[in-house]
């Protein structure tokens, strides 16, 4: 018999005004799952989280919570505290229902490395997220609503973070901009589009396919009916299939660039510098061997960057990773030269123009409106990649309205500032682009918009971000900057490195015996049959995937199947979904053999 839900919401609605922000809302929480919640801005997801909270009230609907279920609830911004210490902060979480005790509170900190005695005045962004946190979780409530939980970690905080919540037994909904975590946590998916709420029982790494196949399902009804798409969702008409083949195209074309870099590598899969050649010099934007960087402090001379090299060339694409305090900054600032290294050379290119985003957005005047900050000199056309376009086309690509443009900058929130001061940078003509935290306050729709212009820089890229799905898709190479001063550069992005760490082992040099005389030589090896097998089983199961996925995408083309029976073609979208997976891993499984195949008969 199947547990009852912890948590039943029917025919909810919640409005601000004369605006509905959502209305007939269904959904429930049940035990074991953990659900993200995705969205555009602006489509109710914080609302719809503060009101399962009780911090507002819905308007309307029914809200049922079995006895005797707790919840607990951390708000995107952060959470209101009197409190003098760390641990009196968590402390002062406590509940009618639950009562924090002192232990909890010391080893929910320790586990998130926080002091419990650090004064709350003295913790930066990412160490204040981690107080809301702790205060949260060491309640351990039977639901947990965690908006935007991911917001100032750095990666080893998101690390974390995806361990404990994978092992927790409740009920989850989250809602995060970061894909990789929610791919990494989620087991099913709700998505709230235009005030509607879609259901999927699949985690996040679903979502790009079955999200398409909602919207051409519904735009292929729409086209039928001769109906125009409403002027909200006219993000639409890109196409979805298009955008699919275009990331996929870009996706290869990256990892050209990445195949070319693996030419570099030493035996542990690290970036060696080879000697110049002429072309390398023609092609030279900073190159610097031997770096050493240092700072006094009250504990003595701490080393931030330690015999560092390294070259980048026109088009190189760098991203550079590591936690808070590493000295991802201090790096960036020596290679472009607001920072004198210790010791060490650098050499740059001629007449270099740099474009740099900042984490501050320095570079913006709060009193301009958007169409001033871009326009600084007046008219109302941009240079963008040699080609004149108008201002307001432009800020369209960056998702404003018309209504935005002639906005102060200074009434803007921290997304809307990050968006206009990367449309500012990319106008200016630059050889190299520096992009410090740029996908801070960012929502996805913005993440992709923002990929999508990224990958067609043609000039030097360098990325400085916690966003490990953001630096997978964008990025030849990696800096990994482990906080001790040792920092290495690896082909590929984020995920591309951490399995290659995982599963590097130390190479054994064992001393060779004498051969005997009479030692007769080893006959080549071949695959064996049990790789030969299986390669032919799997050559089979590829054919009938294939086969399968055809017949699942002919009922899916069906223009009115979505609109007559939407649980038949969620059931349907979901099988087409796992085929796909399957497919993927049974060609990625092939391919692995038919390597192993070449390897022997070099």
């Amino acid at each position: 018999m199947n547990e009852p839900p912890y948590l039943t919401l029917a025919n909810a609605q919640v409005s601000y005004g004369d605006k509905i922000i959502f209305s007939d809302l269904n959904l429930t929480l049940g035990k074991r799952q953990r659900i993200c919640l995705v969205g555009r801005n602006g489509c109710g997801k914080s609302s719809l989280m503060r009101a399962l909270a009780g911090q507002i009230d819905f308007d309307d609907g029914n809200l049922y919570i079995e006895p005797h279920v707790t919840l607990g609830f951390l708000p995107q911004e952060a959470i209101p505290s009197l409190a003098k210490t760390v641990k009196d902060h968590v402390l002062a979480g406590s509940t009618a229902s639950k009562k924090i005790e002192s232990y909890e509170a010391d080893a929910i900190l320790d586990q998130i490395q926080l002091s419990p005695e650090k004064p709350m005045d003295d913790l930066s962004g990412g160490e204040r997220r981690r107080a809301d946190l702790a205060r949260v979780l060491a309640l351990d409530s039977d639901i947990l609503l965690l908006d935007e939980p991911t917001n100032h970690l750095d990666i080893s905080g998101i690390e974390w973070l995806e361990n404990h919540l994978k092992s927790f037994k409740g009920s989850l909904l989250l809602i995060s901009h970061d894909r990789l975590f929610l791919e990494n946590i989620s087991t099913h998916t709700f998505w709230m589009d235009r005030g509607k709420l879609h259901v999927n029982q699949k985690g996040f790494k679903e979502f790009d396919t079955w999200s398409d196949l909602i919207l051409l399902a519904e735009e292929k009804e729409l086209i039928r009916l001769n109906k125009k798409l409403a002027q909200e969702t006219d993000w639409l008409h890109k196409g979805v299939t298009a955008r699919r083949k275009r990331n996929q195209g870009r996706l290869k074309r990256l990892q050209l660039l990445r195949e070319k870099k693996k030419h570099s590598t030493n035996a542990r899969g690290r970036i060696v510098i080879p000697p110049p050649t002429p072309d390398s010099e023609s092609k030279m934007v900073i190159e610097a061997i031997g770096l050493c960087k240092s700072f006094d402090t009250e504990q003595g001379l701490l080393p931030i960057v330690k015999d560092f090299s390294i070259r980048l060339l026109r088009g190189d694409r760098l991203g550079i990773i590591g936690n808070n305090g590493a000295g991802k900054t201090t790096l960036l600032k020596l290679l472009l030269g607001d920072l004198k290294a210790d010791t060490g050379k650098i050499r740059r290119a001629k007449h270099l123009s740099i474009a740099y985003a900042d984490q501050a957005r320095a570079n913006l005047n709060p009193k301009l409106n958007l169409w001033e900050t871009l326009c600084d000199q007046g008219g109302d056309h941009i240079m963008i990649h040699g080609q004149p376009r108008h201002v307001v086309a432009y800020l369209k690509d960056f998702l404003f309205t018309d209504r935005q443009v002639f906005s102060p900058v200074g009434t803007l929130s921290g997304g809307e500032k990050n968006r206009l001061l990367l449309a500012k940078i990319l106008t200016q003509p630059s050889s190299i682009l520096v992009l410090d935290e740029p996908t801070n306050d960012l929502d996805m729709d913005t993440l992709d918009v923002l990929i999508d212009i990224l990958s067609d820089y043609d000039g030097t890229l360098i990325i400085v971000s916690h966003d490990r799905y953001f630096i997978d898709r964008l990025v030849t190479s990696t800096l990994i900057m482990n906080g001790n001063a040792d920092t290495q550069e690896y082909v590929g992005g984020y995920t591309e490195n951490q399995q290659y760490l995982k599963h590097a082992v130390p190479v054994e040099r064992k001393p060779q015996l004498p051969k005997k005389a009479t030692q007769q030589p080893t006959a080549p090896k071949k695959l064996s049959y049990k790789f030969i097998h299986e390669q032919e089983c799997l050559s089979s199961n590829i054919e009938s995937l294939q086969k399968e996925i055809a017949t699942l995408e002919e009922k899916l083309s069906d223009e009115s199947l979505y609109l007559k029976n939407p649980q038949e073609f969620s059931s349907i979208s979901n099988t087409f979904s796992e085929k796909k997976h399957q497919l993927q891993e049974a060609e990625l499984r092939w391919l692995a053999i038919e390597l192993m195949k070449e390897e022997f008969t070099k």
